[in-house]
């Protein structure tokens, strides 16, 4: 989009070290920053809470997981 994380950060309120900290993982998008987001950027708030909901699940190591039985049958 061109827009640089302080640009972006000054748009919104918010500390550029808050934006950079998201854009390198350190960071997870929160409720009220999708909605910043959206307002300042043209999209929705649902947008930016599926990105990371979809990075986090993609992070998931299944090798620390538990095993869970199936309880349904579809």
């Amino acid at each position: 989009m061109g827009i640089s994380q302080y640009r972006l950060a000054q748009a919104i309120g918010k500390p550029q070290s808050a934006i950079s900290d998201i854009v390198h993982g350190r960071r997870a998008i929160s409720p009220e920053m999708a909605w910043l987001f959206s307002k300042a950027l043209g999209t929705s708030a649902e947008f930016w809470l599926n990105l990371e909901a979809t990075y986090q699940l993609k992070r998931i190591d299944e090798t620390d997981m538990p095993e869970v039985p199936l309880l349904v049958e579809g």
